[in-house]
């Protein structure tokens, strides 16, 4: 299972979410042109993400929400999270595989 969260430039780990299974951008085949930074996530390793990336996610996420089937609440909880990791500076949003 994927998880998402903020940290701290020095590893603190401020918030986390667990990724609802039926979101893998990936393994879905999410195509690369339309949604660079969600396409990117490794379902099996380490990604992570610094502010001027987080700001594109969140713009692919408000498209992204349109062609999800039910994963809205969870697409709304993650958006939190990068709208979070950008409250502060030197917060990097990681998305950890298994």
């Amino acid at each position: 299972m994927i998880k998402a969260e903020v940290r701290r430039a020095n590893g603190e780990r401020l918030r986390r979410l667990v990724i609802d299974p039926d979101f893998n951008p990936v393994l879905d085949g999410v195509s690369v042109a339309a949604y660079p930074m969600l396409s990117s996530i490794d379902p099996y390793g380490d990604t992570v993400f610094n502010h001027l990336q987080v700001k594109r996610i969140i713009e692919e996420i408000a498209r992204y929400s349109g062609e999800a089937e039910g994963i809205s609440e969870f697409l709304s909880e993650l958006r939190e999270l990068c709208v979070f990791s950008l409250g502060a500076p030197h917060r990097y949003l990681w998305f950890i595989g298994d």
